[in-house]
């Protein structure tokens, strides 16, 4: 039996609760366009359970730091409030496995707090503050206000930061389209010119021997540069008269298997174009199955994320639907260990993220044909999709 909750955040599975999808949209609005808002009402009125909401619907695209003024009532210097504040950022830097290194002196250097999470993760920061007119020191807040209020413009910071990665980058093409999409292949040697180039620069660094480009920041822009060109395959991938449906459960949820079923048609077609003749490292099996499912999204009201942190590490992709999450992992010509060892990682990335299913998608030039192989691991369904790439020549194909 439901009861009306009049005190502290709603618990929506014992309370009454109502969903305002106009100030929800409004709210995500704001932060998608990188502005700051306020949320304004009488107490009781369900304030703090909103911004736990927007908490949730983000979370995956952003790291969301969610503090509480309710302390702050009696801060007396801007030290004691640094002291404070910065204590809560840590906690919730830690739910993303995040280590700060910057600890600031005054509130004018808060935003360094901010460029050091977006550097190590290449996600946006969303603060929410709950309780703000608790802190009653109009000195403090009129100072943090400020701060908050010129953190909007960091983006052109980034951008210029970004632009300059990016002019490095080319200048050793090759060798950063093999780090990028063949990580395991290309030794670490600081002996190696080329290396020793991005190293010092910072685009690259030491994995255990092997080059990779750790913050993730500047693996998205790396892998937005340099990301094999399909320009016009869309027009392969979806047809307008399609019937969508088949795509959902009853339930509204992603048939993510009917979509895979759905690209072998699409890899029959046009996989002597796209995989014949081209250059392994371009990564152009991973990015083929991301734009791919990107295009469906697009139609069906989700999206697709690559290099998501989830579980303790990076999953390829992550298609997310509404409430949904979808994690798929891609490999590429695995011998028999790093087979079991993908299976393996995918399993611990579903348990750790509170999934039931997974997708495993392995490219290979070995086998005969396309086939789907469904597997449960210590509780969790495994979906694995072989696709196979060995194709004829382009000019051998009707």
């Amino acid at each position: 039996m439901r009861t009306f909750c009049t005190s502290g955040p709603v618990d929506k599975k014992t309370c009454y609760y109502v969903k305002r999808p106009d100030i929800m949209a409004e709210a995500l609005n704001h932060i998608e366009n990188w502005r700051y808002f306020t949320v304004s009402a009488p107490r009781q009125s369900g304030k703090t359970t909103l911004l736990r909401d927007i908490v949730e619907k983000i979370k995956d695209k952003y790291i969301t730091i969610f503090l509480s003024f309710e302390d702050y009532k009696n801060m007396k210097t801007e030290e004691e409030f640094i002291e404070t504040f910065y204590e809560e950022i840590i906690e919730e830097a830690e739910k993303y496995n995040i280590t700060l290194e910057t600890k600031p002196q005054k509130i004018r250097m808060i935003k360094n707090i901010f460029e050091e999470i977006y550097k190590k993760t290449g996600k946006e920061v969303v603060l929410l503050i709950d309780e703000f007119e608790k802190l009653n020191n109009e000195e403090i807040m009129n100072t943090l206000l400020h701060v908050i209020r010129k953190i909007d413009y960091m983006d052109s910071y980034i951008d210029k930061n970004i632009a300059n990665i990016l002019h490095k980058a080319e200048k050793e093409r090759d060798l950063i389209m093999k780090i990028l999409f063949e990580p395991e292949e290309v030794k670490f040697s600081i002996y190696d010119e080329r290396i020793s180039y991005l190293y010092l620069h910072g685009l690259i660094d030491n994995c255990g021997g092997k080059c990779c480009i750790r913050v993730p920041l500047y693996y998205k822009a790396l892998y937005a540069r340099f990301k094999p060109k399909i320009n016009g395959e869309k027009r392969y991938i979806i047809n307008i008269y399609e019937n969508l449906s088949k795509y959902f459960t009853k339930e509204g949820k992603l048939k993510i298997n009917e979509l895979m079923k759905k690209y072998i048609e699409y890899i029959n077609k046009r996989g002597a174009v796209m995989f014949k003749g081209k250059k392994l490292y371009e990564g152009v099996y991973q990015y083929n199955l991301d734009i791919f499912l990107s295009t469906y999204m697009e139609e069906l009201g989700g999206e697709v994320l690559t290099e998501v942190e989830v579980g303790g590490g990076r999953i390829d992709l992550l298609v997310r639907y509404k409430e949904e999450k979808y994690l798929i992992e891609i490999k590429r010509n695995p011998g028999p260990r790093k087979f079991q060892l993908a299976k393996k990682q995918l399993v611990e990335y579903l348990k750790r993220s509170g999934l039931k299913e997974g997708w495993l998608v392995i490219y290979s030039d070995a086998i005969e044909d396309f086939k789907h192989e469904i597997e449960e691991i210590d509780g969790v369904k495994i979906n694995v999709w072989f696709i196979k790439t060995n194709f004829e020549n382009p000019s051998k194909v009707n």
